[in-house]
């Protein structure tokens, strides 16, 4: 049976293999990772990434 934290780890994975998979298409620059939590709860991973040869 899924439970919350097992699909958050999924889509967390999911997210990681995107964010490596553009980071190798762009060459020159990295995403910057940034873990936050809500005011009322939840909370996430925002990556950012800026002056690649594409993005």
């Amino acid at each position: 049976m899924l439970n919350k934290s097992t699909i958050a780890t999924q889509y967390h994975e999911i997210q990681n293999q995107i964010c490596q998979n553009l980071q190798t298409l762009v060459g020159v620059a990295v995403f910057e990772k940034e873990n936050w939590e809500g005011n009322g709860g939840g909370g996430g991973c925002t990556h950012v990434i800026q002056n690649g040869n594409l993005i």
